[in-house]
């Protein structure tokens, strides 16, 4: 007969041992679970590093990296919006572009037999990649960015709708102290204050002419010295070469006015174009280094050991 310390142990034992079987098969069944969520959601397991200035960070589990633009929820594009024109369209996607630290390019169009354009593409402005190899070493480089909107007509309407989005760029994000330096945020504040300025224009127009529409003197006074500024704005504008507008636009822009006669000292020991010699010019630096080289010899007329000889020795004037 068995003890009881003997049952105790057999019964422990077995005990362990069912916990042991327990363990292991919650361990099988978190891989199995594990292993069903990598082929279901292969990008799931991810990096994600949160950047105020660049955006979302994200590296895959192959090592690859891209970069989502982090921007308010309204500022956004989603995917089903719709505009009233493409221009609508093309600003909102602008504005994110500006928020969002890249810049974009317009690129495919469809259009119909009248001209109406009824599909459009923006990319990012790294889109693509460079065939000519000579623009490869140029500063800005793209990088086949996938980053994309696109916008189609709806039939029978004028309006746009957004029917693809694609918000992963293969590249790090412009930082946001760094935006207003691209071009899409220049001209953007350029337009707004030309158009300011036109709106300030047409008011000053206005003003004036309510004032002075009781007074027909004064009011063809005021319509003859718009009249004089506007013969003054056409002479000086279809006057001018195109190429002197560009000038001065650059003059005003770097503080500098380009000079009417750029004078240009002849350069030193030229040779002009059917000289007899054949001996090719010599540097400076190269003759020194000729001349150093010789060896001395005997003057035969002074009988002196120098770098001269009898044809240039400076007794030669002397004897003679």
């Amino acid at each position: 007969m068995k003890s009881n310390v003997d049952e105790y142990d057999e019964e422990h034992s077995k005990a362990t041992h069912l916990e042991e079987e327990s363990s292991m098969n919650k361990e099988h069944n978190m891989e199995e679970f594990d292993s069903e969520e990598d082929k279901a959601i292969p990008s799931c397991r991810c990096n994600v590093t949160a950047d105020l200035q660049h955006g979302n960070e994200i590296e895959t589990s192959d090592g690859s990296k891209f970069w989502i633009p982090k921007v308010e929820d309204d500022v956004k594009p989603i995917v089903g919006s719709v505009f009233q024109s493409l221009d609508n369209a093309i600003e909102m996607y602008a504005n994110y572009a500006q928020k969002g630290g890249f810049t974009i390019r317009r690129s495919t169009q469809k259009t119909k037999r009248d001209g109406s354009v009824i599909l459009k593409y923006i990319l990012c402005s790294k889109a693509g990649v460079v065939e000519n190899k000579r623009q490869q070493n140029m500063r800005f480089q793209r990088t086949g960015c996938k980053a994309c909107a696109k916008f189609k007509v709806i039939p029978g309407t004028s309006t746009f709708r957004l029917y693809s989005f694609e918000d992963k760029h293969n590249h790090a994000l412009i930082r946001k102290e760094d935006t207003n330096l691209t071009r899409t945020k220049r001209e953007f504040e350029a337009s707004k204050h030309c158009d300011k300025l036109a709106h300030d224009a047409y008011s000053v127009v206005d003003y004036c002419i309510g004032k002075l529409s009781d007074d027909k003197e004064k009011l063809a006074l005021f319509v003859k010295k718009i009249q004089d500024l506007k013969n003054e704005v056409e002479t000086g504008f279809l006057n001018q070469p195109a190429h002197k507008k560009e000038d001065d636009v650059k003059g005003s822009f770097i503080g500098i006015s380009k000079p009417e006669v750029v004078e240009t000292p002849s350069p030193i020991g030229i040779r002009n174009e059917g000289c007899s010699s054949e001996k090719r010019l010599e540097g400076s630096n190269e003759k020194v280094v000729t001349e150093s080289s010789k060896f001395d010899r005997m003057c035969k007329r002074c009988w002196k050991t120098t770098g001269h000889d009898s044809r240039n020795c400076p007794l030669k004037n002397v004897t003679e």
